[in-house]
């Protein structure tokens, strides 16, 4: 089994909400993993405690090509 990277996400929990810069900074990151490292959206999900629509939705409005 392949070890997973490390993204270097910062894991926010659940039923928190992303506004603002926040959003935007948190947006870039993932946009980050997901282009630049690879990532797939369940492995950006699951380290940052995100779900994977909330991910899936992140990056559509980031205007990350998926």
């Amino acid at each position: 089994m392949q070890e997973k990277p490390e993204l270097g996400l910062p894991f926010v929990p659940k039923h928190a909400r992303l506004t603002g810069k926040h959003r935007l900074l948190f947006a870039t990151a993932v946009g980050k993993a997901y282009e630049e490292k690879g990532a797939s959206i369940r492995e950006i999900a699951d380290e940052s405690g995100r779900s994977y629509g909330a991910i899936h939705r992140l990056l559509t409005w980031h205007k990350v090509e998926l």
